[in-house]
């Protein structure tokens, strides 16, 4: 039999449940010079301290091992006692506390050990259990275990959580540091009086209903409830009440760890508010919400999900919201969101939704996870916002678009057949093709815009239409280097115009009039102590040597004016014998956003 007293049994037992609440358990574990460990729910041991490493003669494999670390188990009479029987086995299957089991441990070199183990499950705020916690006394020999006892009430009085130990008549008779800081009485003050001292007077019947349980021999676990501190103010508890029982079985009273839960209430009651301010705004927002668990159960739409969709709560929880979505989309939406639900990742998308009146609408939607402190994915809210108002202004704005894109061209076209008629007695050829080539790069830069909806044009994009007539099979005549941006509809037309006469030019008189010439165009952004600018430099070379002229052509002319009068900028022309080089300077505000 066991050489310990009915009263170190009992100090064992509120030790561990100490130990299991502790801020500080893993440190003061470890120190133990008795044996303890964990396991998880599943009785694979997840934690255990030097003195159990001992005591077993070995070091189990963490998360492998199951139950506990001895190498062989028997019952106190020689027979074998299989792992999964042990004490700590039977306290995970059936969630309970075991308290003075006896076993003997065998090492492998064979030594056999007396042992008394104290298996205590763990379990979380819920409730739920999460594992256990094994305190295991070496009973060889009586010292050691009124060293453990002595150690383990120590932990006891260092714990944050009130730990107090009645009689069956509801008698204090221990009394820790946790429960004075919690109540505000001594252990002088409190031991010896009744535990109804902590109950207020509208609970009075509650206490005979504990006491009568503690009698039955009855466990009452994360009881919640109200008790009274000395200075009579009120605190929200959690506690559980386990029996203490003297040799041959008899309950002799309870211990009961009590756990201070204002803050934990008070968070619930923020997190329900915020919930149901977020319901009442979402209710009043005109698109259509919705909320899911982390599996993508939806459990609340907003009202306007109902109003457009025509259903009813019953029908759309869970999944029912299949029924409004189209069946050719369905299958797409489903991967998406499935995807996310195993990603925990957001997405968005644009699917049709039906109405109550049957016909499909385009919905933009977007789904984001809510986690919580310690970032685990708790639910999923969604929006689902009727985008077909503005794909009808998108069309139409296009329409409007191309019809006004018609128009000019055809305006262009008309100045082009007037001017031919007018030029068409002269015999300067070259004045009509420069004349056409003009109205060309126009409608050339009317096109690159109405792509882009009138909003504006890539500079890229514009060099480089510029330039796609004059390429070679090598791709080597032009060099375009320089960042993203986007240039508006003015400073396009302007800076078209002008890199259709640099190109013309360059065809006739420069690097583009010989085979091996070439074009290099860089361009950068600015950015001085004043407003940032836009800097582009056109050089040719290999080209034939440039001579300076006397006179500006209208080209010349055409690319100063507009640059400088439309765009606020400055250009310089300087005719190196080695080819031309063009150098502009353009406010980035009168150019264009940076795309």
């Amino acid at each position: 039999m066991s050489n310990l007293s009915s009263h170190e049994i009992k100090t064992h037992f509120r030790n561990v449940q100490a130990i299991s609440s502790g801020d500080r358990a893993h440190e003061l574990l470890q120190a133990l010079p008795v044996a303890v460990y964990t396991t998880d729910a599943k009785g694979r041991i997840t934690f255990f301290n030097d003195a159990a490493a001992e005591l077993w003669g070995r070091k189990p494999e963490i998360g492998a091992e199951e139950w506990c670390g001895t190498w062989r188990l028997y019952w106190p009479d020689g027979r074998p006692l299989p792992h999964d029987q042990c004490p700590m086995a039977v306290a995970l299957k059936e969630n309970r506390a075991i308290k003075g089991a006896e076993a003997i441990a065998e090492r492998p070199d064979g030594t056999r050990i007396p042992i008394v183990p104290f298996p205590t499950p763990l379990r979380d705020e819920s409730g739920a259990l999460i594992g256990a916690i094994n305190t295991v006394l070496e009973i060889t020999e009586r010292k050691d275990a009124e060293q453990v006892s002595q150690l383990l009430g120590a932990v006891v009085e260092g714990s944050h959580d009130a730990i107090i130990s009645m009689n069956l008549n509801g008698t204090i008779t221990t009394w820790n540091h946790g429960a004075e800081r919690l109540f505000g009485y001594t252990a002088q003050e409190a031991v010896g009086n009744s535990v109804t001292l902590l109950y207020p007077p509208d609970r009075s019947d509650e206490a005979a209903g504990i006491l009568g349980l503690i009698g039955r021999g009855e466990h009452l676990d994360h009881y919640e409830t109200v008790r009274q501190r000395k200075d009579g103010s009120l605190v929200e508890v959690s506690f559980t009440l386990s029996q203490m029982k003297i040799a041959g079985g008899a309950i002799a009273g309870a211990s009961t760890i009590v756990q201070d839960i204002t803050g934990r209430r008070e968070a619930e009651k923020a997190r329900r508010n915020s919930e149901e301010q977020f319901r009442i705004l979402a209710d009043n927002i005109p698109a259509l919400c919705w909320m899911a668990y982390a599996d993508g159960w939806i459990y609340w739409y907003n009202r306007h999900w109902y109003e457009y969709t025509g259903t009813t709560p019953d029908s759309q929880e869970g999944w029912g919201w299949e029924s409004v979505h189209d069946p050719k989309e369905l299958p797409a939406v489903m991967e998406r969101w499935k995807a996310s639900l195993a990603s925990g990742q957001p997405f968005e998308m644009v699917f049709p939704l039906k109405g109550a009146d049957g016909v499909f609408r385009p919905f933009l939607t977007r789904v984001v996870p809510h986690r919580d402190e310690e970032g685990r994915l708790v639910r999923w809210l969604g929006t689902n916002t009727d985008i077909s108002a503005e794909r009808d202004a998108a069309a139409r704005q296009r329409l409007l678009v191309d019809e006004l894109n018609h128009r000019v061209k055809n305006t262009l076209a008309t100045v082009q057949s007037i001017a031919a008629q007018l030029l068409k007695g002269t015999s300067d050829v070259e004045l009509r093709e420069t004349f056409d080539g003009r109205l060309v790069a126009l409608s050339r830069t009317h096109d690159l815009l109405v792509r882009d909806s009138w909003e504006g044009a890539s500079l890229r994009d514009l060099l480089i239409q510029e330039f796609e007539p004059h390429r070679s099979d090598e791709g080597t005549r032009f060099v375009v280097h320089g960042p993203d941006l986007g240039l508006n509809p003015k400073a396009a037309l302007t800076l078209g115009m002008a890199f259709h006469e640099l190109t013309t030019n360059a065809a006739k008189y420069g690097a583009l009039s010989k085979p091996a010439g070439q074009v290099r165009v860089t361009w950068d952004v600015l950015r001085a102590s004043g407003p940032s600018a836009l800097r582009l430099k056109w050089m040719e070379t290999g080209g034939p040597p440039v001579k300076k002229r006397e006179h500006k052509g209208f080209g010349s002319t055409l690319i100063e004016r507009g640059v400088s009068l439309d765009l606020e900028g400055e250009v310089r022309v300087d005719f190196d014998p080695s080819g031309l080089i063009c150098t502009m300077e353009i406010p980035l505000a009168a150019a264009g956003a940076e795309k």
